[in-house]
């Protein structure tokens, strides 16, 4: 394996063009490991195509032109030496199509960076968004909720011993039309979202008090996260079982897009360490917290509207109609998401049973290093070498990473090993408001969100659903990777802890044991007492 090519095009490696702009800021909130080559080849077209059909849904994109869009270059989406990554060239371009929308606003609020490279404009879609967009949302929240409920029953049929028993064909065809279905509904969410979001920021800041969109966007006491965090105290104390929390829940794992990690419902173990956390904390009041959080968010409602000038009050209003309704949808679409994910991946290794029984591969988990195409029809006669070779590859992938934003194609970067950088000081992005000190606590991976102890402040590089659990136990949160709109600001918001995300660094320059602290509002933390 010596001669190993990390820089041929392979499906764990895209290639870009000379122009295209690319940030992993988002998506590695969704899977920060490499993935590997079932797991890209699956997810990508997939991905290109609910998001082309989701510009439709909004009017952006006509309805013959969705299948030239989700085969444009460069995607919305891609993959460089394992990484799942972003095309911020297809966002902003998109972006610029929209009445009001500006890709460089897209750029800053979804992959916090900022370019003034100007976009191309059209109003030509103007009529028609206007006509289809404010319909699309008015049906929104029912056609989502009709959405989530098919992928549910689906799940909870797939992931059952006949469901898992059918053939290997039937279950991914299954699984590609939910997966397509409800990641286009969920992107429409997040576009309508992420617009009512901007516009109360500018609205707040225009009217003299800037940052309070933070409260304006949380209070709203659904997030399927915190209800994972009740459920699980619940266990904790003995009210519930963990069979209970599984069974709702056990579709969730560290990188839930990428196909062949272990799911909850498959290695329960990080769980059950969780659940012996919680025990030493005090019980869970989810009832209780919803209407503190919520009566932060009425307060930050009425400071709007009373200083926004009474002509601009209508309109503030109906912003913040539209945030109740569509901002927790995001983190519901992600459930929904997960969901698909963890059935599709019960129909990869039934694919993989009938491969090692037809003698093409020699275990079931050998499947994820085939493509996509090479497992729906006929495998490939050299499936045991190319299965070795990208073994090696993804692991070759590991030691590398590449930079949050580029140009181009990447140069890669080795992973980082040097122990010895420290710094007094940390600065990022203002994410949820609030000051707290406590010991810090650096984790890395979502499997060692039992390492923290209540009271720790987490340090860690980014976040999924997944570290949920962890939250609870937490005084604060650093995170290196992400924006306002990212999976852990928004939780954390919603949980009422201070948090700084974008740091770029805090992962390397903070040490478990440091005393810190962290002022959520100002964006900074700042170390009171380095570890020895």
């Amino acid at each position: 394996m010596s001669d190993l090519d990390l820089h041929a095009p392979n499906p764990m490696h895209c290639r870009s063009g000379p122009d295209d702009v690319w940030s992993t800021v988002n998506t590695r909130e969704n899977y920060a490991g490499v993935m590997s080559p079932l797991g890209a080849s699956l997810w990508l077209p997939v991905c290109d195509r609910a998001v082309a059909a989701s510009f439709h849904d909004i009017g952006v994109v006509s309805g013959r032109r969705i299948t030239a869009v989700a085969n444009a270059r460069p995607a919305c989406s891609a993959v460089f030496y394992g990484r799942y990554t972003a095309g911020i060239s297809y966002f902003r371009r998109m972006s610029e199509l929209i009445p009001g929308g500006s890709g460089a606003a897209f750029e800053e609020q979804y992959f916090a960076s900022t370019r003034t490279d100007p976009a191309p404009r059209s109003r030509r879609r103007h009529p028609v968004i206007a006509a289809k967009a404010p319909l699309a949302a008015a049906r929104l929240r029912r056609r989502f909720g009709q959405c989530s409920a098919r992928v549910d029953t689906w799940w909870r049929f797939a992931t059952t011993a006949p469901g898992a028993a059918r053939p290997a064909a039937v279950q991914l065809r299954e699984a590609l039309r939910l997966l397509e279905d409800v990641m286009r509904v969920h992107m429409v969410v997040c576009f309508i979202a992420q617009g009512t979001f901007d516009a109360l920021g500018k609205l707040a800041a225009g009217v003299g008090r800037p940052g309070l969109h933070l409260e304006l966007a949380t209070g709203y006491g659904q997030m399927a996260e915190l209800e994972l965090v009740a459920t699980l105290g619940r266990v904790a104390h003995g009210e519930a079982g963990m069979e209970e929390f599984l069974a709702e829940y056990g579709f969730r794992c560290a990188g839930e897009i990428e196909l062949s990690q272990p799911t909850w419902r498959e290695a329960p173990e990080l769980i059950e360490r969780m659940v012996v956390k919680y025990r030493g904390t005090e019980r869970i009041d989810p009832a209780g917290q919803a209407r503190q959080r919520a009566a932060v968010r009425e307060a930050a409602e009425v400071e709007l509207l009373a200083a926004a000038p009474r002509h601009r009050r209508p309109v503030a209003a109906l912003l913040l109609r539209l945030a109740r309704t569509f901002i927790p949808m995001r983190e519901e679409g992600k459930a929904a998401l997960a969901k698909g994910f963890d059935g599709t991946r019960v129909a990869c290794r039934a694919r993989g049973r009938e491969l090692v029984a037809a003698g093409v591969i020699d275990v079931e988990d050998d499947v994820f290093y085939l493509a996509f195409d090479e497992i729906r029809g006929t495998p490939p006669a050299d499936a045991r070498a190319l299965v070795a070779t990208r073994r090696a590859l993804r692991a070759a992938y590991q030691q590398l990473d590449v930079p949050e934003h580029w140009v181009g194609q990447p140069e890669p970067i080795p992973v980082a090993t040097d122990a010895s950088e420290r710094a007094e000081a940390v600065a990022g992005t203002a994410a949820a408001r609030g000051v707290v000190e406590g010991r810090a606590r650096v984790l890395l991976s979502a499997d060692q969100c039992d390492e923290l102890e209540p009271d720790e402040v987490l340090v860690c590089r980014t976040t999924d659903p997944s570290w949920a659990s962890a939250f609870h136990l937490a005084a604060g949160v650093v995170i290196d990777v992400g924006s306002i709109s990212s999976h852990g600001a928004i939780v954390a918001r919603e949980m009422g802890l201070p948090c700084v995300i974008g740091t770029g660094n805090g992962t390397a320059v903070l040490r478990t044991g440091d005393l810190i602290r962290v002022d959520g509002g100002a964006g900074t933390v700042t170390v009171l007492e380095p570890a020895p």
